[in-house]
């Protein structure tokens, strides 16, 4: 169990709604897992997608001439496969499965 000034901690250098978001996803509260996990907040899920494509494209080297033939829908789907995306508040939580 996490200490007040732990959970204050993850407030003030992240945000209470990523904070919330986690805790509804995981069902409890890990501040170590939390900070290894976190990868970001996002208005749109599209823009998750975005970032895990451009991602994908960087970690393979995949060169400019074959990134155009990707099918990018299937990409982020299987990208996602490694996070938690995680809807809360309006915004879009996106935590690395680790």
């Amino acid at each position: 169990m996490p200490t007040y000034s732990e959970v204050t901690a993850l407030i003030n250098d992240y945000s209470i709604d990523a904070v919330r978001a986690y805790n509804d996803n995981f069902g409890t509260l890990d501040t170590q897992h939390f900070q290894d996990s976190f990868e970001g907040e996002y208005d749109y899920q599209s823009e998750v997608d975005e970032m895990l494509i451009e991602q994908f494209i960087d970690c393979m080297q995949v060169p400019d001439n074959v990134a155009n033939y990707l099918d990018e829908e299937q990409v982020a789907r299987e990208m996602r496969f490694d996070y938690s995306v995680v809807e809360h508040g309006g915004k879009v939580y996106l935590f690395r499965n680790c």
